[in-house]
């Protein structure tokens, strides 16, 4: 049986299409196109469920570290004019005698007549608001002035926002061979190879190991234990950062700039969308965490967030470090520090302003967090 010229080219085009499209397949898994998978795996609602890889034996300093008054007299002064610094702001009692009590206690020494009276004056004007009026609340949030600022003791006033945080050290001379290496191999992606040399010499010595030192990536030595004055920096960015500095400021990442607030701050949508693409979810019953890992904190009120998650229902982000230890920052207020945390202190924390609380992680995929990808992975070959 002979073909026409017009059947034959038909049957010679059909054949390359199967071609091509067994091709295209084969190079999807080869050549690294990417199909996000939306398949999500269900909450973690038990803090016991989170199972540590490297579960080291640590020296635990736990402190607490106060905002300077350097830090608070630049709130003051810089956020007038620089909307990007947050204001400082008290907490006054609407009771009259708790108000005096706590104007004997901030005020400098023959100014407590003073202060009072300005907080008087404070409160007095703040509670015309019908909305002042009508809040439930004990205390009245006013900015703190230069004036007022002169005339309060700063670090008597700091107290009330202090940071608990923790000293971690690790004796290398009893740590067991086993988990030294593990414990390399898990944090040297996150160091130069400057500090992987260091790092290799002092566990090779057996020198204890100071984990905010010698541990931490470049962005979380630099701000641990730190506060910042600007309105923005949050939770969302410092566990980005962890992933690499470079990486949370990428225009991929980062792409919206919110008037008013430090071009650090990430947003839920932008955090989200960065999971989805640049990290994968592991189940932490089937996988233990290991160092790097996101830990995500969602508000599971909504039924359909079980198998369906919004970014809405984010409500904080930590990195996991080892045993039960975490890097964070407490939120977008520069009122909180960046800090060292336990896994059940983040949990209690949260679960006093979220119920229905769960949790998610999500390990970095290496082979693309790096790199700027077109934003629809799956449109693309590269």
């Amino acid at each position: 049986m002979k073909c026409t010229n017009y059947e034959l080219k038909k049957i010679l085009l059909c054949s390359l299409g199967v071609t091509l499209s067994c091709a295209f397949l084969l190079s999807s898994s080869l050549y690294g196109v990417v199909f996000p998978s939306k398949k999500q795996s269900s909450y973690t609602t038990d803090i016991k469920d989170l199972k540590p890889s490297l579960n080291i034996e640590t020296i635990d300093n736990k402190k607490n570290i106060l905002m300077s008054s350097s830090m608070l007299k630049t709130r003051v002064e810089k956020s007038q004019t620089t909307p990007e610094i947050e204001p400082v702001g008290l907490k006054i009692p609407k009771d009259k005698k708790e108000r005096m009590i706590y104007a004997g206690r901030i005020a400098k020494d023959g100014f407590e007549s003073n202060v009072l009276k300005i907080l008087n004056s404070k409160i007095n004007k703040a509670l015309k608001d019908p909305n002042e009026q009508k809040s439930k609340l004990s205390y009245v949030k006013i900015e703190l002035d230069s004036y007022l600022a002169r005339i309060i003791k700063l670090n008597v006033f700091a107290k009330d926002y202090e940071a608990s945080t923790h000293d971690l050290v690790i004796k290398t001379k009893t740590l067991p061979s086993k988990l030294k290496k593990q414990l390399f191999n898990q944090v040297e992606e996150y160091l130069s190879e400057d500090r992987q040399t260091f790092l290799t010499r002092k566990i090779k010595a057996g020198k204890p190991l100071n984990v905010k030192e010698d541990l931490l990536p470049p962005f979380a030595t630099k701000m641990i234990d730190k506060f910042t004055p600007f309105k923005g920096p949050n939770c969302f960015h410092a566990a980005l950062a962890f992933q690499g500095e470079n990486f949370a400021k990428a225009g991929y990442v980062n792409i919206k700039k919110q008037k008013g607030y430090h071009d650090y701050m990430i947003n839920y949508d932008e955090l989200w969308d960065t999971i989805n693409h640049y990290f994968y979810e592991i189940n932490p019953k089937l996988s233990p965490l290991k160092y790097g890992d996101m830990i995500v904190f969602f508000d599971i009120t909504n039924p359909s967030s079980f198998t369906n998650p919004h970014y809405t229902w984010i409500k904080h982000t930590a990195t996991y470090l080892f045993s039960n230890y975490t890097f964070s920052k407490g939120s977008k207020s520069a009122n909180t520090a960046y800090t060292i945390k336990t896994l059940d202190e983040e949990w209690t924390t949260w679960h006093k302003y979220v119920k229905n609380l769960g949790i998610k992680v999500f390990r970095k995929n290496n082979k693309y967090a790096t790199k700027q990808l077109p934003k629809e992975l799956n449109e693309w070959i590269y």
